[in-house]
């Protein structure tokens, strides 16, 4: 149980330094990347033995649904905030412009869901079925970067969202038997939010 403590919180540590301290986001990802790979190697006999034993279109298609909601929802939130929401500017204080960022967005979608699946669903998946301490570990490890980006009355949002979403993937692993079908609604949601922050800033 300690062990499962100490690497939860590891990349969790990777963002807040990264962010906070060195206001690099590629520091940031690469110790994020590092922390979960570290996990995952440690813990890596509580992984399932199958991505998607059992296929469910209905989840397949629900999760698709709420991956695909996360571009919009940030359109909205920009819409909405308007200058508070410190998009450009905090991109820009991470070091990332219109080039870097590209590459930094690839990076991010061909490591960090499959990453964060295999560990938060994978090793830490608990079959309850209503939120328990790893979705809110899952969505207080985002912190960090909306504290950056979001004024602070604003936080409770992405935080209950992001748990309500780490839940939900939760219960996708619960009915598939995988992670399968919560990987790729990870991998949705963060396409559609990168492409949204591609459109808002830098198209």
């Amino acid at each position: 149980m300690k062990h499962t403590l100490l690497l939860s919180l590891m990349p969790i540590s990777g963002c807040l330094l990264g962010i906070t301290l060195l206001k690099d986001a590629w520091t940031a990802l690469g110790l994020v990347a590092a922390g979960l790979l570290i996990g995952v190697i440690v813990l890596r006999k509580r992984l399932p033995k199958a991505f998607a034993p059992k296929p469910h279109r209905y989840w397949f298609a629900g999760g698709t649904l709420l991956g695909m909601l996360t571009g919009p929802v940030l359109i909205l939130l920009w819409l909405v905030l308007g200058d508070q929401f410190r998009l450009e500017a905090g991109l820009a204080g991470l070091g990332l412009d219109r080039g870097s960022f590209a590459a930094f967005a690839v990076f991010l979608i061909l490591t960090i869901p499959l990453l964060e699946e295999m560990f938060w669903r994978g090793i830490l998946y608990n079959r309850a079925p209503y939120p328990v301490p790893a979705d809110i570990l899952f969505s207080a490890f985002h912190l960090p970067i909306f504290v950056y980006f979001v004024p602070a009355a604003w936080l409770a949002i992405p935080f209950i969202a992001l748990v309500i979403a780490a839940w939900l993937w939760r219960m996708m692993r619960s009915a598939t038997g995988g992670i399968g079908c919560s990987l790729a609604s990870h991998l949705i949601a963060d396409i559609s939010g990168l492409a949204a922050v591609w459109a808002l800033i830098y198209s």
